[in-house]
């Protein structure tokens, strides 16, 4: 839902990507941990030929209490039945649970829906809210607003940090596609045997913090101490001027040096908050599990930062891990770039979104595996022959109703301005 952050970049950056990659770096060991590296297949039975779901090592972590409450959550907003623009990303939704729940995935599936200001509706159509229960998706609603956008829908994303019945919540974008069971994160970050923070964010190529891939640690209070925060936020910019965001307090915090922002290119990193949507929900999370929480595991390609407790309510940097996902590593895909997690997960940013664009013309088994797009359609095809959800042999007709998202593509920095102003009185 946001600019290129892992994919579609220039050759420079896969140049420099790379160089960071593939520094030789100490493996991590604890032992507490099996660091045994061999793994499980966990694919489709029902389909030998299928693509072939994640395979991911389960023996370098402790995964005996299936009681540990852990979930996957996404957010939807402007939905109208009346301009079903949001069907694609609904879709990606659907596809997503198929892949996690087809390699293994014990998790909750949890999706926050926003109904548009513009239909009269408060709930998904019958037929939308069967298809997610039928993938075993949990639904929750948030109340309309008339001020709908991109950037209001963006701060909504953390209302995880209410969700108090789970330990570990993984949060998605809506065009973000699992590429297998991402449960080992949650869990490897339950385990109170392992270095890694309850909260965790990933570096991408222009922020330090996706916020279209990352996973807190809810509790009583938070969302609301996050509104807060929010709150402070936009108080102390009422009167700056337009864009009104204060570059180097951010969202309540001057990043001293030595402390720095860094990013998957080495080239890349700052003190000031002018990373890629800084002003909005990849600031906020930024500052949320760094500033604030100041509990948080940082990853930055093939290492990951740890951040604690400091003195004068100053985060520190307590270590520095080398490959710590080592036994995650397997990559089936020769499309899924990067180190784990980054090879995972597929984030179809701007305009990249494949149900805007062709089907493709050969989705023969083997095919799938060649493109995260043919990747996409194979598994949307074989929803439809479940759930009969459109004309497979007229995609056209229902591309064009997905022609653009219900509130764009980007944070527009105009709407944030508005809602400073908004909350301020003026």
């Amino acid at each position: 839902m946001r600019k290129c952050q892992f994919h579609n970049i220039t050759p420079l950056c896969w140049l420099l990507l790379s160089i960071a990659t593939w520094t030789i770096s100490i493996p991590l060991s604890w032992s507490s941990w099996n660091t045994d590296s061999s793994s499980q297949s966990t694919g489709y039975p029902a389909d030998a030929n299928a693509p072939s779901a994640l395979p991911v090592s389960r023996n370098n972590y402790n995964n005996t209490n299936n009681q540990r409450k852990i979930a996957y959550a996404s957010i939807l907003g402007g939905v109208d039945p009346q301009k079903p623009a949001y069907r694609g990303f609904l879709y990606n939704l659907l596809i997503a649970a198929k892949i996690l729940r087809a390699a293994g995935s014990r998790a909750d599936i949890i999706v926050f829906f926003q109904m548009s200001h513009a239909t009269n509706l408060e709930q998904l159509p019958q037929n939308d809210a069967k298809l997610l229960k039928a993938m075993q998706i949990k639904i929750l609603y948030i109340p309309k607003t008339k001020h709908q956008n991109f950037y209001e829908i963006t701060l909504e994303k953390f209302r995880i940090l209410s969700l108090v019945e789970y330990e570990r919540v993984l949060f998605l974008d809506a065009d973000v596609m699992p590429l297998g069971n991402l449960d080992y994160l949650l869990d490897i970050s339950a385990d109170p045997s392992s270095p890694i923070k309850q909260n965790v964010v990933v570096a991408g190529v222009q922020e330090p913090s996706t916020a279209g891939f990352f996973f807190l640690a809810p509790g009583p209070g938070k969302w609301e101490r996050l509104q807060h925060v929010v709150a402070e936020r936009e108080r102390k910019a009422m009167n700056l001027p337009f864009p009104k965001f204060n570059i180097q307090q951010g969202w309540g915090h001057i990043i001293r040096p030595p402390d720095r922002w860094e990013t998957r290119l080495s080239t890349r990193s700052g003190n000031n908050w002018t990373f890629y949507s800084a002003d909005a929900d990849q600031g906020l999370l930024y500052e949320w599990a760094k500033y604030v929480e100041q509990n948080v595991s940082i990853i930055i390609n093939n290492k990951v930062q740890n951040w604690g407790p400091g003195t004068n309510g100053y985060p520190i940097l307590q270590e520095i891990l080398e490959r710590p996902f080592q036994n995650y590593s397997d990559r089936i895909y020769k499309w899924a770039q990067g180190p784990p997690p980054y090879r995972h997960f597929y984030h179809f940013t701007g305009r990249s979104k494949p149900w805007e664009g062709d089907m493709p013309s050969d989705l023969s088994l083997a095919n799938p595996k060649k493109s995260p797009e043919s990747f996409w359609f194979y598994h949307l095809l074989e929803l439809n022959k479940e759930f009969h959800m459109f004309n497979a042999n007229d995609w056209q007709t229902e591309r064009e109703k997905m022609s653009a998202p219900p509130l764009g593509r980007f944070h527009v920095k105009a709407d944030m301005a508005s809602r400073v102003d908004r909350t301020s009185g003026k």
